[in-house]
């Protein structure tokens, strides 16, 4: 994608100014994430994008879209954050888009929702280099591009959903004549090469057929679903098989993998049939996000999804599992279930696992409702060798996915105290030094810009530091008045 003329204007539209971007990135608008229980272990790290559901609601923001970085043994405040490329206001408002998901492999990538004209919204899939710098950019040219996932096809290219908008007779689909003709939305998976040109295209409708979906998911309640439009498939995640091959889940209809030459469907499960045939077991999956590929160390390819449930089957849960050849055809063989330690129920949206090949895993819970007790939602727990910690956020925040950080993670700064003095290790520029505190240190509050810092009391302190397209932030630091 060295649409470098395309970039540039691009990102003038996303990063309208330096002086005004730096004035706007501000980590008392970045939802604290804390650790609720557990002790995990040091030295990994999540990524994940977070958003204010009042962002639907047309209420004002407790807190920016952001994206961020943070460490598992401490979570707060994050090892690194860009707040959306749009806010570049001093203060949050109704109607502020967003950032949906992110990846980290070797690099980052990340999707944001730019305006780029007045009433016009567009997905924008952001590449940045090892040093956090935007190197590329991808937005569809032919469709309206969905805004839940999209995978990079290592090649340069892009794997993404693509929207479409059709109308369909449901009295005559399902024989109600309390039914009527209505809107209908669908996505089809779209692959663009390094140019942008389209490579490859596949219609689930067309591929799957009309009653493929499970009918009473029709109206299911989501941020884009109402009883005046008829959300066909939901497509939610698409990813890269370990054989090139790709990976889809539609929401309302389950999940399975295609052919990248051909498009012909390889195998699929489901709501309608969670099991393929009598050699298989049952994958109850409801409402379900994020199919992934996970290579074993025994040289198979396990899969694992996130059942989000739904309102006759409430638990959350992940699975991993191994689809095979036999002699009924493709075989399914559930190897493993997660359960959160939560038992409150999943609301459907949102939500993945995350399973790495050592066998840690990380389960993003999703939109579940908020815990009155603790005044927090639950948002994820982390498992690796036999050690768990479970982390909140704060009510009115979810997170879409969060993901193992797998790439080259910005350093932390490094504070130092001489005398009643503070500074950072290094030579940063444009450093910003917050007070963190209150219950958890969630308080922040700006006290002072500038590469040296004399507090003028004691407490906890953090700086930030800019870092490519966000910033760095220091571990909570002690200071005593000397």
């Amino acid at each position: 994608m060295k649409r470098l003329l395309y970039l540039s204007i691009l990102l003038s539209v996303l990063w309208p100014g330096l002086a005004q971007r730096c004035a706007a990135q501000e980590l008392c608008k970045v939802s604290p994430v804390t650790l609720l229980s557990g002790t995990p272990p040091r030295g990994q790290a999540f990524i994940l994008t977070t958003l204010d559901d009042n962002l639907y609601k047309r209420k004002p923001l407790s807190y920016s879209s952001a994206l961020e970085i943070i460490d598992a043994d401490v979570p707060w405040p994050p090892r690194w954050f860009a707040l959306h490329p749009t806010d570049t206001g001093a203060a949050l408002r109704p109607g502020m888009m967003l950032m949906m998901n992110a990846s980290m492999d070797t690099v980052l990538h990340y999707l944001t929702v730019a305006q780029t004209a007045p009433a016009r919204f567009e997905p924008v899939v952001i590449t940045c280099d090892q040093h956090m710098q935007a190197k590329d950019t991808f937005t569809a040219y032919r469709h309206i591009m969905d805004s839940h996932d999209f995978a990079m096809d290592g090649h340069g290219g892009v794997i993404y959903f693509a929207t479409h908008d059709t109308t369909v007779d449901l009295r005559a689909a399902y024989g109600d004549p309390g039914e009527v003709l209505m809107p209908m939305e669908y996505q089809s998976i779209e692959i663009a090469d390094s140019s942008g040109r389209s490579v490859f295209s596949w219609n689930p409708l067309y591929q799957l057929g009309f009653d493929a979906m499970y009918l009473p998911y029709r109206y299911a309640k989501g941020l884009r679903s109402n009883h005046a439009r008829f959300d066909w498939s939901h497509g939610n995640s698409v990813h890269l098989d370990t054989d090139g091959n790709i990976l889809y889940s539609f929401k309302h209809i389950g999940i399975g993998k295609i052919s990248r030459t051909d498009g012909h469907v390889i195998w699929r499960i489901d709501r309608n049939k969670q099991r393929i045939n009598a050699e298989s077991d049952s994958l109850p999956i409801f409402l379900q996000h994020d199919l992934q590929a996970v290579p074993g160390a025994d040289g198979r390819t396990y899969y694992t999804v996130l059942s989000n449930g739904d309102s006759a089957h409430p638990q959350c849960r992940g699975y991993e599992f191994t689809v095979s050849s036999g002699k009924g055809g493709i075989v399914v063989k559930l190897f493993k279930t997660f359960q959160p330690q939560s038992t409150i129920p999943n609301t459907g949206g949102g939500g993945n696992l995350d399973v790495a090949g050592d066998g840690s895993y990380l389960m993003n819970y999703g939109l579940f409702p908020i815990d009155t007790a603790q005044h927090t939602r639950p948002l994820m727990e982390y498992h690796k060798g036999g050690m768990a910690a479970t982390y909140s956020i704060s009510p009115s925040i979810f997170s879409f996915q969060a993901h193992l950080a797998r790439g080259t993670i910005p350093a932390r700064p490094q504070i130092e105290q001489h005398g009643t003095v503070l500074s950072v290790s290094g030579t940063p520029q444009d450093c910003k030094w917050y007070k963190l505190s209150g219950r958890e240190l969630k308080e922040v509050k700006m006290v002072a810009r500038g590469n040296l810092f004399t507090p003028g009391a004691g407490g906890f302190y953090c700086v930030a530091v800019p870092y490519g397209v966000g910033w760095s932030v220091s571990a909570p630091f002690v200071y005593i008045k000397k």
